[in-house]
């Protein structure tokens, strides 16, 4: 007969500990890119988001005034503006949209006194805006916000624009 002896050696138990030990490690690795992965593409997401929630209210303010204003480009201090001139219900009344070194800008007086930069109302927080007269009824929009990127739109205007 044979006397088949069980013998414990120590990697019979060591080796459950260490199987146990990669894999837990292995999970928290998985776990900690996960976390850098989400924090990179929220943080990404809330940059984009106000930038294109600032160019969305700008294009939505040039449709509430497309009929019965004029829309011109110009130059405020050295800065350049969208000048909504409203000829209709508010005549009497221009808008300012334009850059200022904090932000995007928005600037509702009437016709009569001279605009000061100063005396907008904060918008958004962006680097650059920039409108541009692609022609005579196409307007396009750039705004750059703090990391160099940018968003643009084109926004059709329908009333006559001077410019």
């Amino acid at each position: 007969m044979n006397d088949h002896k069980s013998r414990n050696h120590v990697i019979d138990s060591l080796f459950p500990i260490v199987l146990f030990c990669l894999f837990t490690l292995s999970a928290l690795v998985v776990i900690l890119l996960a976390v850098k992965i989400y924090e990179t593409t929220t943080e990404r997401s809330a940059r984009s988001n106000i930038s294109q929630a600032a160019l969305n209210y700008v294009s939505e303010k040039i449709r509430q005034n497309d009929c019965g204003s004029e829309f011109t480009i110009t130059e405020l201090d050295g800065q350049i503006a969208l000048q909504i001139i409203h000829t209709g219900d508010k005549e009497g009344y221009v808008t300012y949209i334009y850059h200022n070194k904090e932000g995007l800008y928005e600037l509702f007086i009437r016709d009569d006194i001279p605009p000061t930069l100063s005396a907008g109302s904060f918008i958004a927080k962006v680097t650059d805006f920039l409108p541009e007269f692609l022609d005579d009824n196409l307007l396009r929009l750039t705004l750059t916000d703090e990391q160099d990127n940018f968003v643009s739109a084109l926004v059709g205007i329908h009333s006559d624009t001077e410019r």
